[in-house]
C-alpha cells in the first residue's frame, strides 16, 4: 500500500540560525534539531512541489552546456596565451585541439536545438516562456535560467520574492555604527542568476529606450552607475513577474 507525504525543504542555515548556541553536533542531535525547528514553525511550512519532468530535462541540459561552454572557453584561452610563449607549440595545441572545439560547438548548438524542442512540446512552459522573452533585454538563456530556478514561476511568484533571490534588491544598513553605510545588496543570491540579469540590464539600457532615458537620467543626477544598472536589474524582474501574473507578453508604452 502507497503512502501520500508532503515534502517540506528548509534552508540548513535558516534552522542552524534559529537554534540559538550549540555545542556539539552528531546525526541524531542534527535530527532532533530539525525536529525541534519542524514543530515550531509548522504553520511557515512551505510544501516542496517538485519540478515537472521536462524541466528537469532542461535543467540538466543547461548544466551540460555551461560545462561544454566553460571547456571550449579554457581551450581557446590557452591556445591564446601559448602563442604569446611559444608559437610552434601554440600551432601544435590549435592542431590538435581544433576537432575538439568544432565538436564543442556542434554539441552546444544541438542542445540548443533540443532546448526549442522541450519549451514547443510543453504548453505552459511555451506560454512562459514567451512571457517572459518578451521583456526587453531579456534573452533565451536567461529565460531558460528563470523557469529552472523558480520552477516555472511557482517558487517565486512575487517580484521582491524573486528579485531577492537573485540578488537585486538592495537593503537598509544604518543600525548603530553602521549608520552612515548605503544600502547594499546581500551576499546570499544565486548568483548564475544575478550574472544573466546584469547582462539582461546591460542590453536594456543599451536598446530598450525607456531603460536607456532612465539610465542616463539618473547618470546626471549624480547616481553611481553600477547602482542604477542594479536598479534596472530590479525593473526586468518586476516586468517579468507582471507578464507571468497578468499572463500575456510585454508590451512598449507608447509615447505621448
Amino acid at each position: 500500500m502507497g503512502f501520500n507525504y508532503s515534502l517540506w525543504v528548509e534552508m540548513s542555515l535558516k534552522i542552524i540560525r534559529s537554534m540559538g548556541l550549540q555545542r556539539g553536533k552528531n546525526d541524531k542531535i542534527h535530527a532532533e534539531r530539525i525536529a525541534i525547528y519542524a514543530m515550531k514553525n509548522q504553520q511557515e511550512a512551505i510544501i516542496y512541489q517538485a519540478p515537472s519532468r521536462t524541466v528537469e530535462k532542461i535543467r540538466n541540459l543547461m548544466s551540460l552546456r555551461e560545462k561544454l561552454i566553460l571547456t571550449k572557453a579554457s581551450l581557446i584561452r590557452n591556445s591564446k596565451e601559448m602563442k604569446s610563449l611559444d608559437p610552434e607549440v601554440s600551432k601544435l595545441s590549435d592542431k590538435f585541439q581544433k576537432q575538439t572545439i568544432k565538436g564543442i560547438t556542434s554539441d552546444l548548438k544541438q542542445i540548443e536545438k533540443q532546448l526549442d524542442l522541450f519549451i514547443k512540446e510543453d504548453e505552459n512552459l511555451s506560454k512562459i516562456y514567451s512571457q517572459a522573452i518578451s521583456v526587453p533585454g531579456v534573452g533565451e538563456v536567461t529565460t531558460l535560467y528563470l523557469i529552472c530556478f523558480t520552477n516555472e514561476f511557482t517558487t517565486y511568484s512575487m517580484p521582491r520574492q524573486l528579485a531577492c533571490y537573485a540578488g537585486v534588491v538592495p537593503f537598509e544598513h544604518t543600525s548603530g555604527k553602521s549608520i552612515r553605510l548605503r544600502p547594499k545588496v546581500h551576499h546570499m543570491a544565486n548568483k548564475k542568476l544575478k550574472k544573466q540579469l546584469h547582462m539582461c540590464a546591460l542590453s536594456a539600457v543599451n536598446h530598450d529606450p525607456e531603460m536607456k532615458e532612465y539610465f542616463k537620467r539618473k547618470v546626471q543626477e549624480g547616481k553611481n552607475k553600477m547602482l542604477v544598472i542594479n536598479n534596472v536589474r530590479n525593473k526586468i524582474v518586476h516586468r517579468i513577474c507582471a507578464c507571468i501574473r497578468d499572463n500575456k507578453t510585454f508590451e512598449v508604452r507608447k509615447s505621448a
